[in-house]
């Protein structure tokens, strides 16, 4: 690894990254990602609002896009969390059981359903670019800090 300054050093931790940010809309996001290390192998989206909280939870290693995901919910941001069930007209593939492919069968699903009727409900190659925008944006306001 090199640091700014352009000495090398040997990464001795798991990556991760934390930062407190402001939307547009001035709504607070804490955000904390890490990866590398076996404690950390599932993955948790929290949303609280004034309205609910929502909680994406993958229940094996993965990532979102792999591992099989449970949805959990509450009406007030105080209550406690309920495990959410997706209607059965929001699922777009057969579920023969749960399991981590689905998640894939069921985004190919929507890939073919985009290039069939020209639609674009999946994410694109220029929100990727966006996103990756913001990640460098993101690491050059922490390097400023530094």
């Amino acid at each position: 690894m090199v640091r700014s300054d352009g000495t090398s050093f040997q990464a001795d931790t798991p990556d991760s990254i934390s930062s407190i940010l402001t939307t547009r809309d001035g709504a607070a996001v804490s955000l904390h990602v890490a990866q590398g290390t076996h404690t950390l192998v599932t993955t948790r989206i929290s949303v609280t609002g004034s309205r609910g909280a929502l909680q994406l939870l993958t229940t094996a290693p993965g990532g979102v896009q792999m591992a099989e995901s449970e949805l959990w919910g509450a009406k007030t941001p105080s209550a406690a969390l309920e495990l959410l069930s997706p209607p059965l007209e929001d699922q777009r593939v057969a579920q023969p059981g749960r399991g981590a492919a689905v998640n894939v069968a069921e985004t190919l699903q929507e890939f073919g359903n985009d290039i069939r009727h020209g639609t674009s409900n999946l994410p694109t190659f220029d929100d990727a670019v966006r996103r990756h925008q913001s990640l460098d944006r993101l690491a050059r306001a922490n390097r400023a800090l530094i």
